[in-house]
């Protein structure tokens, strides 16, 4: 019994770092860029917040679009692909996977390092 609770914490903990190591592998931006990606995109660039309901409701970025990231693959086919796309969760690092199925079907797709978390800090400042 004692091995098999090992076991399942060291899956755990594997899971967690194949998470984080996803999101440095793919391309992440700031949240003091996000004005400037605006700008440049106009109406093209998209935030899309994959936390839960409860999170998202409780406060978001404004103009973001709400979609938790369980439902987030069967969304992607959906999307308009003359886009920019920055996805965001609480802390930034489950974003990787998302943001790699993005880029692998062609969309431009990146990840705001820190999450929703480095966003309110940059609000506040």
């Amino acid at each position: 019994m004692y091995y098999l609770a090992n076991l399942v914490l060291l899956l755990v903990i594997a899971y967690q770092f194949r998470t984080i190591y996803l999101s440095f592998r793919v391309p992440n931006i700031i949240p003091e860029e996000i004005p400037a990606l605006k700008k440049q995109h106009k109406n093209k660039l998209q935030i899309i917040d994959l936390r839960t309901y409860g999170r998202f409701n409780k406060s978001n970025i404004k103009g973001s679009k709400h979609i938790p990231i369980g439902q987030f693959p069967g969304q992607i086919e959906k999307m308009s692909a003359d886009k920019k796309y920055v996805l965001v969760t609480q802390n930034g690092t489950q974003t990787g996977r998302a943001v790699k199925q993005m880029i692998d079907k062609g969309y431009d797709a990146v990840n705001l390092k820190g999450g929703y978390r480095a966003w309110k800090k940059y609000q506040k400042d």
